[in-house]
C-alpha cells in the first residue's frame, strides 16, 4: 500500500474518532481550557502549524508545544498561557472596567494577536524608550470584539534592530489590588521566550533575542484569564544580558 494511501486511512479513522468531516479534518475547537487536545508542534519546525495557528510552547525555556488559534481560541483569554507562580490574597479594589465604554484603550481594540497587534516604539539598545499609557486589560468578562477575555499584544519588530543577540525586556507598571496582571514574550512562531507569573504590583520580563530579522511580542493578560487593570508599559532592548529586579513599584531602571 502506498504511503498516501495510509495516511489517508489514519486520517480518515482519526477523523472517524473524533467526530470531525473527512474533508478538514484540523479542528481548532478540539483545544480544550486547560490547554490539551489540537495538534502538537515543534517550534523549531518550519511551518510548525497549519495555517492560521501558531505553535506555542507552554512552560516557557522548552520546544514542544502546541498549534492554537489566533485570537485566543483555546483558552478564553488569548493564545498564551502564562504560568501563575503566586496567588494575591490582599486587599482588592474596584477597578471600574466593567464595560467596554469604561476601558481607556477601547479605541485600540482589538488587538488580541499578533495580526492586530501594537506597533511598539522602536527600542533603539540601550536607549530609553517611552511608555505606552493609558492601557488595559478590559472590559470584565468577553471582549465584544472578540467574545473572549481581553489580552494586549505588542509588536516588535527585529528587522528595526541591529544584528546579534539582544536582551528585550517590558516592564508593566500596575497596582495589584485592582487586579492582577500578567505578562510574556513571545518569537514569531508564538513560542514563549520569558513570562512574569507573580502576583504582585508591577510586572517584568526579559528575553534574549536575536535582533536582524523576525518580529516578536510582548503580551500583557489578565491573570487567570479572568483579572481585568489599568497599566503602562515601557518596551525596551539592550546590548548586554538583562535580567528583572524584583517588582518595586518603580520603572526598573528602563
Amino acid at each position: 500500500m502506498k504511503m498516501g494511501s495510509m495516511r489517508a486511512i489514519v486520517l480518515a479513522a482519526v477523523a472517524a474518532l473524533l467526530g470531525l468531516p473527512l474533508a478538514g479534518c484540523y479542528n481548532p475547537q478540539l483545544f480544550k481550557p486547560d490547554g490539551t487536545g489540537g495538534f502538537f508542534c515543534h517550534s523549531d519546525d518550519n511551518p510548525a502549524c497549519p495555517d492560521g495557528t501558531m505553535c506555542v510552547v507552554m512552560p516557557a525555556g522548552g520546544t514542544m508545544g502546541r498549534c492554537m488559534p489566533p485570537a485566543g481560541g483555546m483558552m478564553g483569554g488569548g493564545p498564551v498561557q502564562i504560568p501563575k507562580t503566586g496567588s494575591y490574597t490582599g486587599p482588592q479594589n474596584d477597578p471600574m472596567l466593567a464595560t467596554l465604554m469604561s476601558c481607556p484603550d477601547s479605541s485600540l481594540e482589538p488587538n488580541d494577536d499578533p495580526a492586530s497587534a501594537i506597533s511598539a516604539p522602536n527600542p533603539v539598545p540601550d536607549m530609553t524608550t517611552p511608555k505606552i499609557t493609558k492601557m488595559a486589560i478590559c472590559p470584565t468578562g468577553p471582549n465584544p470584539a472578540t467574545g473572549l477575555h481581553d489580552v494586549d499584544f505588542f509588536k516588535i519588530s527585529g528587522k528595526m534592530l541591529p544584528s546579534g543577540t539582544l536582551t528585550l525586556k517590558a516592564n508593566v507598571f500596575y497596582d495589584v489590588s485592582y487586579g492582577d496582571l500578567d505578562v510574556a514574550i513571545l518569537d514569531s512562531t508564538g513560542s514563549m521566550l520569558a513570562s512574569d507569573g507573580s502576583s504582585v504590583s508591577n510586572g517584568c520580563v526579559a528575553a534574549s533575542i536575536q535582533g536582524g530579522s523576525g518580529d516578536y511580542y510582548v503580551v500583557v493578560v489578565g491573570a487567570n484569564n479572568k483579572d481585568v487593570n489599568r497599566y503602562d508599559i515601557r518596551i525596551a532592548s539592550f546590548s548586554t544580558a538583562q535580567t528583572c529586579a524584583p517588582p518595586s513599584g518603580t520603572d526598573g531602571g528602563v
